[in-house]
């Protein structure tokens, strides 16, 4: 409809207000699915949780075979700390679109704070087959490497991240602490004085 498709057009531009208010006549004239799921993503930026749940519930009521539905309630339950929800519903989006990158890193991240580091690693694997300059998916599975004992294997991806962003503070501390338990002081060093250029 009219509404949602100019709500879609403010929305992109950054037109939050004028969004919100479209998608409001919309669901006033009629109950769909896309005004729902664009008015529940409005909610979820504006930490309105529980409004952003309803409307993606009443959108998944609808279709609850939309990929970018089900991230969406993957995230929403993140944020809410349901990290086995969460899971659900990444894996249920993950099998309608396997060429999100975005869902295997977010997957990765929850098997990451379950402890699982073997499952966390193999999804970061998958977002970075998908999408190779992704510097948080280097990053996170740098992280599980080391945790691990994987040493080298993670100083080559905190190395792959910096390629991609070389201010990123955090990875240089991360792979001068890494070089240092392979007794490679000499970049250890390299990385530490990239920080304190970056003071």
């Amino acid at each position: 409809d009219f509404y949602v498709l100019r709500a879609r057009a403010n929305y992109k531009i950054g037109n939050k207000n004028l969004a919100m208010d479209d998608l409001n006549r919309s669901l006033d004239l009629q109950k769909n699915f896309n005004a729902y799921h664009l008015r529940g993503k409005l909610f979820l930026e504006n930490s309105e949780l529980e409004k952003a749940k309803e409307d993606f519930r009443n959108a998944y009521e609808m279709n609850s075979q939309s990929a970018d539905l089900l991230f969406d309630l993957g995230y929403l339950e993140y944020l809410n700390g349901e990290n086995q929800l969460a899971l659900e519903y990444y894996l249920s989006a993950s099998k309608l679109d396997s060429k999100n990158p975005a869902t295997y890193v977010n997957i990765g991240n929850i098997y990451a704070m379950m402890g699982d580091s073997k499952l966390a690693i193999d999804n970061y694997s998958k977002a970075l087959v998908l999408d190779t300059t992704d510097g948080v998916a280097y990053y996170n599975r740098a992280n599980e490497k080391m945790l691990t004992g994987d040493f080298i294997g993670a100083v080559e991806d905190y190395e792959n991240s910096l390629l991609i962003d070389s201010t990123n503070i955090n990875t240089l501390f991360s792979v001068a602490e890494v070089r240092t338990r392979l007794d490679d002081f000499k970049g250890a060093i390299n990385n530490y004085n990239s920080i304190v250029k970056l003071d």
